[in-house]
């Protein structure tokens, strides 16, 4: 699934979609292709099916963690991408890039939540995948989330994962969050 968007348009998406799949009842259902491909192949996930499963709707598209790994609790990864003709595989994408849409996540999230960074954008390796990574909390009725957010470059395109827990169970879930970043396979 590949939407082209502009970065600010692309932050308000992610945390919109995220946060309302995140207050949204049940949890999405698993799709029948457990692996996520990006436009053109230059990019796969596959989840496990032990920790995470695929779930795809006509809005997004990413992973949910398995009710068995998780204890029941709603966390999930949603994933997008945006073309851009200078992202290449293995080099990070620039840092204002990361702060653009950091700050468009920011700056678009619905009236309801006091959003804000836990820890800014920084380079970061998860496996082999060299990226910019930043927690995000967002606190306000139905409750408390908290974001990872995780930009890398594939070849012309940017891809976003945004991975969201319950606040409260962020230090139980990120090492699983980190785990599936690790396993994204970027086409070089």
């Amino acid at each position: 699934m590949t939407t082209r968007l502009p970065t600010a348009a692309l932050s308000t998406a992610v945390f919109v979609i995220a946060a309302g799949a995140a207050v949204a009842q049940g949890a999405p259902k698993p799709a029948v292709i457990p692996d996520i491909r990006g436009p053109d192949g230059v990019f796969s996930l596959l989840p496990d099916g032990a920790n995470w499963s695929k779930f795809q709707t006509v809005r997004q598209i990413g992973v949910r963690c398995t009710d068995k790994a998780c204890g029941g609790e709603r966390v999930f990864c949603t994933i997008q991408t945006r073309a851009d003709e200078q992202a290449r595989p293995g080099v990070a994408l620039a840092d204002q890039t990361a702060t653009k849409f950091g700050d468009g996540v920011i700056a678009n999230a619905p009236k309801d939540f006091a959003t804000s960074y836990v820890a800014p954008f920084a380079p970061k390796r998860f496996g082999p995948n060299l990226g910019h990574w930043a927690e995000l909390k967002a606190e306000g009725e139905p409750g408390k989330l908290r974001f990872g957010l995780f930009l890398v470059a594939a070849k012309g395109y940017d891809v976003a994962f945004n991975c969201v827990t319950p606040s409260e169970s962020w230090a139980t879930h990120q090492p699983k969050i980190e785990a599936l970043l690790a396993s994204l396979k970027i086409e070089q």
